[in-house]
């Protein structure tokens, strides 16, 4: 800002030293013939060159002052743009600051919830405890993340898929809010209801259960 500012009056410093040494010379010598010439002029012609004079150094002094307050607004419009900008700049930064910290609590819970996931031990223990059988568990052959997603390296998408030959609502229901209650990032993909039985207490159900696994 001080160094603008010290432009400006270098500028306005050699506009005046330019004028001075158009009008006067180098060191005034044309002082003196303006003197004796004005002194020479009747009292009439006086009244015309003063007046000359006086309009010629308003306008002088008008635009000395015109280009000092043009010099001015463009400082100050400078600056408020400097200023509008850094305020930009912090503001992202401040995001970018909340968005890494977010994005950091995010990494350490997928580690810490996909430390040690097998998704057929865990389909398993669940079914077991629900006492009912399930068959054809298959791997879902991983998958990386796109190459813009920050989590590539770090996870990859993985789930399992499984079937019941025998199962209620109920108990589908509580299968389901078991993998929820794992807190494991896992979601059920898809279920895909087959077979009802006669009875209409029963069906066949196909289900899709993705989640997450360190890359």
């Amino acid at each position: 800002m001080f160094s603008l500012i010290e432009k400006i009056k270098s500028f306005f410093r050699k506009i005046m030293t330019w004028i001075r040494i158009k009008i006067f010379g180098d060191n005034n010598e044309r002082l003196d013939f303006f003197v004796d010439s004005f002194n020479k002029l009747d009292q009439t012609k006086k009244y015309i060159v003063g007046g000359i004079g006086v309009f010629s150094l308003f306008c002088l002094v008008g635009g000395i002052f015109f280009l000092y307050f043009w010099q001015v607004s463009n400082l100050k419009s400078g600056m408020n743009q400097g200023f509008a900008a850094l305020h930009s700049l912090q503001r992202i930064h401040a995001q970018h600051i909340s968005t890494d910290a977010e994005f950091k609590d995010l990494t350490q819970q997928l580690t810490t919830a996909t430390s040690g996931l097998k998704f057929k031990p865990m389909i398993e223990t669940i079914s077991n405890e629900l006492g009912v059988k399930v068959r054809n568990l298959k791997d879902i052959k991983s998958i990386d993340f796109s190459a813009e997603n920050p989590l590539r390296g770090k996870f990859k998408k993985a789930g399992i898929q499984l079937e019941f030959d025998r199962i209620s609502i109920p108990k589908l229901i509580k299968f389901v809010e078991q993998i929820d209650k794992q807190n494991k990032f896992l979601s059920i993909q898809e279920i895909d209801i087959g077979e009802i039985y006669k009875t209409r207490l029963y069906f066949k159900a196909k289900i899709t259960v993705t989640g997450y696994l360190r890359g």
